[in-house]
């Protein structure tokens, strides 16, 4: 995750990584304390298993702020190959509802 010092009350300061295999029973993997001089930061560089689904949650920013900035998240890793996931396509949640927003309002 990239982030900025120069952000002040907007940077992350704590934020906590689940994974699982679905969206109901993720399991905290890694709690993170992001220092104030920090610019980019490993989130899972050490995960040996493999996880379906990967939460990040921004749990606290510097100074009390309330807001957050994230500069960006740099994604790596691979399709789990089992028969069902072979159709699965890695994707964003957000990419998914614009998708479906699309349909509904095309009548199809």
């Amino acid at each position: 995750m990239i982030v900025d010092p120069a952000d002040s009350s907007y940077m992350p300061s704590l934020v906590v990584v689940s994974g699982g295999n679905s969206l109901n029973n993720l399991i905290e993997l890694k709690t993170i304390n992001i220092n104030p001089s920090d610019t980019t930061v490993p989130l899972l560089n050490d995960c040996t298993e493999y996880h379906r689904y990967i939460e990040i949650a921004i749990k606290q920013c510097r100074s009390s702020g309330i807001d957050c900035k994230i500069h960006g998240l740099i994604l790596l890793g691979r399709i789990r190959a089992e028969e069902e996931d072979l159709a699965a396509v890695p994707f964003l949640a957000s990419d998914n509802e614009e998708e479906e927003d699309e349909k509904g309002n095309s009548g199809r």
